[in-house]
């Protein structure tokens, strides 16, 4: 089955930095339950079994205040994302809010795609917003030998 879902997600993107897990920190917390959610129910609707295998393209716009700019880091902003996709790794301290989600499929350790090494194209981009600040996700499926068809000819 081809995938092909966009969805939004009011606030900013979880922050993926290359300190402790993202998991742990408590300014994430709501930020990744936010992330899940949105991303389970638009599964729902499209009946998309999970853990999704599939080569993966993602598109990501974040919408922000000007003032906001440059905050943060693209990159740490969609590792956040494709991190909070998939399960978080079994040795990390979960933080106690997570707990009510037990058995729930937004639970940290429930995958919704196998593993984010799957995700083989990102286009992202901040998008100055007076009015909100959400970001909006497409993820799509691929196949990989359009990817590498795709580097046929081209030079560095």
């Amino acid at each position: 089955m081809s995938i092909n879902i966009t969805f939004d997600v009011d606030g900013m993107p979880p922050r993926k930095d290359g300190g402790t897990s993202m998991w742990s920190k408590e300014k994430e917390v709501n930020k990744l339950i936010s992330l899940r959610t949105q991303f389970y129910k638009v599964l729902q609707q499209h009946k998309i079994a999970t853990p999704i295998n599939d080569y993966l393209k993602l598109k990501v716009h974040i919408h922000i205040p000007e003032k906001h700019l440059e905050k943060s880091d693209i990159d740490n902003l969609i590792g956040g994302i494709c991190d909070g996709l998939q399960s978080a790794d079994y040795s990390a301290k979960l933080r106690d809010e997570y707990l009510e989600y037990k058995g729930n499929p937004i639970h940290p350790l429930n995958s919704f795609i196998v593993n984010d090494s799957k995700v083989l194209e990102i286009n992202a981009k901040k998008v100055i917003d007076k009015k909100r600040t959400f970001y909006r996700v497409n993820i799509e499926s691929i196949n990989k030998n359009e990817i590498l068809a795709d580097m046929v000819g081209v030079k560095y």
